[in-house]
């Protein structure tokens, strides 16, 4: 029974803390070899109570262990496979408060166990209830979330949580019935003995887990630690054997001589211990780590690892855990653009994706290199060391320790990734099934890019849409006229431009439609804001002929930079006072509806005919600006081109709204409020479109008072 104790303790605590010791340091992996240690605890206790006459301490560490299990497991399967939820650390230390009062009231005081006058008769003190209620509580709510997770997870992840559900789940049932349950409700301590070899459940699942499904990589870390106590026995061997031939051959005494041979001989070969430890990993690793794989079940777990990633971060760290846990292959480099969607407009370089502290450079690939040539050349879903015989290829594929190049294509065959293969652990050359599985894994990347790169355009666009509604003015109160103002995008982020600018008592008024619709109109509609602020913030009395010259100018500047060109029509409207205004435009049309003669004035606006962000050729001259009156109650109206141009059921091959339907509408509703006018505008060319729009929308309406 001794043994079958030692194998049990020793092996829940191997389990437990080699993961702590070689593998990630991790909070997940502090819980786990703490709640390794209380099994151990409690195995060990439970043996010496049977031992030992000291019947009272030897029960109270026999319950001290199963103290700190519950929150110990709690945090562990928060976090481990995956995170359900991280707890902060005020949040972790109330949750140790109860554990910590517990584990400091057991040992100097009757609260949790009175006494135990003999074998087997234990009396109980009130805190047994309360520790009885915390811990069947609390393990209620660790299955609960374990049950959730084989739900919720997918995969590896799932596999590895249905091992660790089974072999906790048994242990603590039948371990908590021996030890916990039939004392607490029948004072029946004669099963204490038993309760422990439960833990066998949990290591035997542990172990399929460990050796199948890689459980906290612990396979991994067996591995390196056998390596290193082979390496320390070959070591400690090798000296003992010119220890036995000093002592035969030379002299059977320890000599000064002995001694500063033996610390050379350590020195020389503590230079080597690292070199011959991980000879003795590789060489384990090429016996044990086969790389056989199910080729049907992989591509499934593929599929279902690569449908849950949604940042490129994710992506790397499921495309590095696959090749390492389940192809076993030595390295993956992945190569992906910093941005996917500065690569499609052409920008290389591609950059290693690093998941963590590395003092390695990343690996940059740029269109000139050699790689990258060769696959745009001849168009290989992938490329192998072993079947090129281009030397120079050759060589730079070796520097990148580099077995096998596969490409991530678009579908308009334009690499946007690679990955950089090494070789496998034991060494085999890669099989015809691996190629399959690489060429359909390069598919499946290229859609879960391209819906990454969706995703991201959706995220720009939203941030922008947000942007550009909330830069639009509100309306202000200005003396002498009522204003409203409309603007509706044909898609998420518009071109027009409006603006209302109250600066050193004048208010100005700006319409404008750069060409095109979309983000790239909506990046220059808010560069033109930002140009007209900063000019009148610097020149309050400028005039608008002379605004427009110096914002044509600036704008001219900074479309340089761009791909393409993006020019904008302009009008500046300055009100001088309640009814004068001064107006300076380019291809616009203001319409002023006389309430006194019931006429429809016409202004066209071709002061700078060619807009602005064309040209910075033309002078302050040739640019010009004219003046207008309003009378009390006269209306005036200005809008885009988007209004008159807007289609019947967004049908381009159907009539236009045109500017007549535009005029007589508003003449018909002409004694309506403003905001009211403004609605019937709206709906009437909702129904006249149905909707559908190809061409943003803004206009302007005014009313003198």
């Amino acid at each position: 029974m001794l043994f079958v104790y030692i194998f049990i303790v020793t092996t829940i605590l191997l389990i437990g803390f080699l993961p702590l010791l070689y593998g990630e340091r991790k909070r997940h992996t502090l819980m786990f070899a703490i709640n390794a240690l209380a099994f151990g605890l409690w195995i060990f206790s439970n043996y010496i109570y049977q031992q030992s006459p000291d019947f009272l301490f030897w029960t109270k560490m026999a319950i001290l262990g199963p103290i700190f299990m519950p929150i110990t497991l709690l945090i562990f399967i928060l976090e481990y496979p995956e995170p359900l939820k991280r707890l902060s650390n005020p949040q972790m230390a109330i949750g140790f408060i109860l554990p910590i009062f517990l584990a400091i009231s057991l040992f100097p005081t009757p609260f949790i166990v009175k006494d135990v006058p003999v074998f087997d008769q234990i009396i109980w003190g009130p805190g047994y209830y309360l520790f009885s209620i915390y811990f069947s509580l609390t393990l209620l709510g660790v299955l609960s979330l374990m049950i959730r997770g084989l739900f919720k997870y997918k995969g590896a992840s799932k596999v590895r949580l249905k091992f660790i559900f089974w072999g906790l789940s048994l242990t603590v049932i039948f371990g908590a019935i021996c030890n916990l349950f039939l004392p607490l409700l029948f004072n029946i301590t004669a099963l204490f003995s038993i309760g422990p070899l439960f833990s066998l459940f949990f290591i035997g699942f542990s172990t399929i887990a460990i050796l199948k499904h890689r459980l906290l990589n612990l396979f991994l870390i067996i591995n390196k630690s056998i390596a290193w106590a082979l390496t320390s026995v070959c070591i400690i061997g090798c000296l003992s054997l010119i220890t036995w031939l000093y002592q035969r051959y030379f002299s059977p005494e320890i000599t000064g001589l002995y001694v500063i041979s033996m610390g050379l001989l350590l020195l020389i070969t503590g230079t080597f211990f690292q070199q011959l430890r991980i000879k003795f990993q590789s060489t384990a690793n090429k016996v044990f780590l086969k790389g056989h794989y199910n080729y049907n079940r992989l591509l499934k777990q593929i599929s279902e690892s690569l449908s849950e990633c949604n940042d490129i971060p994710t992506l790397t760290n499921v495309l590095k855990s696959l090749f390492k846990d389940d192809i076993e292959i030595d390295t993956l480099k992945v190569l992906l653009p910093e941005s996917y969607l500065e690569r499609l407009r052409g920008t290389f370089p591609l950059i290693e994706q690093q998941t963590n502290a590395n003092n390695t450079p990343p690996i940059t690939l740029t269109e000139d290199d050699l790689v990258i040539q060769t696959l745009q050349s001849q168009h290989q879903t992938i490329l192998t060391i072993k079947d090129n015989n281009h030397p120079p290829l050759k060589d730079e594929l070796k520097r990148l320790s580099t077995e096998l190049v596969l490409p991530i294509y678009t579908s308009t065959h334009t690499i946007i990734g690679i990955l950089l293969i090494g070789k496998k652990l034991n060494e085999n050359t890669y099989t015809s099934t691996d190629i399959d599985l690489f060429t359909t894994l390069a598919s499946q990347l290229s859609g879960v890019l391209d819906r990454l790169k969706k995703g991201q355009t959706a995220a720009q666009i939203g941030i922008a849409k947000t942007i550009q509604t909330q830069i639009l003015p509100n309306t202000p109160q200005i003396p002498g006229l009522n204003l409203t103002c409309h603007m509706q995008p044909a898609s998420d982020v518009g071109g027009d431009y409006y603006d209302i600018i109250r600066n050193n008592q004048q208010t100005w008024l700006f319409l404008g439609d750069v060409a095109g619709h979309g983000v790239g109109s909506g990046l220059v509609m808010f560069m033109v804001q930002s140009i007209i602020s900063s000019i009148l913030y610097q020149n309050p009395e400028i005039s608008p002929k002379r605004l427009t010259f110096l914002a044509n100018k600036i704008l001219c500047q900074n479309l340089e930079r761009l791909d393409e060109q993006r020019p904008m029509t302009l009008m500046s409207l300055n009100m001088k006072t309640p009814s004068i205004f001064e107006v300076c435009g380019s291809n616009e049309t203001i319409h002023i509806f006389r309430h006194e003669s019931q006429k429809i004035e016409t202004l066209q606006l071709n002061h700078f005919p060619l807009g602005i962000g064309l040209t910075d050729e033309l002078e302050e001259a040739n640019i010009e600006q004219e003046q207008f009156h309003l009378n009390p109650k006269d209306l005036l109206f200005i809008g885009t081109d988007g209004i008159i141009e807007a289609y019947k059921n967004g049908d381009i091959n159907q009539a236009q709204f045109n500017e007549d339907r535009l005029l007589s509408l508003i003449k018909d509703h002409i004694d309506q409020p403003i905001e009211e006018l403004k609605s019937t505008l709206i709906n009437t060319l909702h129904e006249y479109t149905n909707g559908i729009y190809h061409d943003d929308i803004t206009f302007m309406i005014a009313r003198a008072i």
